[in-house]
């Protein structure tokens, strides 16, 4: 991710971030398994396979407090993105989708100061869901599908101010 944004004073920090999330999936079942020297090995077949990429486009706020090492905490509103794209490897079935929706994401880290750069390493949250409307000619009118887009991790890097 990245995030950028000036400094209001010491202590607080606005500005505009981006993420990007990427998920790979598969369904497989066991064929058969063997014994080799002691050791089972299985063989499956990939029955399906799904990826997904998730892009929230964030407005942020950050707070923090001393120098040296340096506590933080940060909220952002978000628009998100969520692409998603699956197979079924038994029929040859696909299915692509974009989807979109508000959210919000929440973080806390603590970073150590160096001159003007940080290393910093944080926890987040993320929340909301992402949504699409789906004409169907076969029915009348459309209908929405909507993915639920919650979901934290860690993450750590490096900070420059200007």
């Amino acid at each position: 991710g990245f995030r950028a944004g000036p400094a209001i004073d010491k202590h607080l920090q606005i500005g505009l971030g981006v993420d990007w999330y990427h998920r790979t999936d598969s369904e497989r079942e066991i064929v058969s398994d063997t014994v080799h020297v002691g050791q089972t090995v299985e063989v499956t077949r990939e029955l399906a396979q799904a990826t997904s990429d998730q892009i929230p486009l964030m407005l942020f706020l950050q707070l923090s407090v001393g120098k040296g090492l340096v506590p933080y905490a940060g909220i952002a509103g978000e628009y998100q993105f969520l692409l998603l794209k699956a197979t079924d490897n038994l029929t040859g079935a696909g299915y692509e989708a974009n989807f979109g929706g508000l959210g919000w994401q929440a973080w806390g880290g603590l970073g150590i100061d160096f001159g003007r750069s940080r290393v910093f390493g944080e926890v987040f949250i993320n929340a909301g869901d992402v949504e699409r409307d789906v004409s169907d000619p076969s029915q009348v009118g459309t209908y929405r599908e909507t993915i639920n887009a919650d979901g934290g991790g860690a993450r750590f890097g490096l900070s420059y101010g200007f």
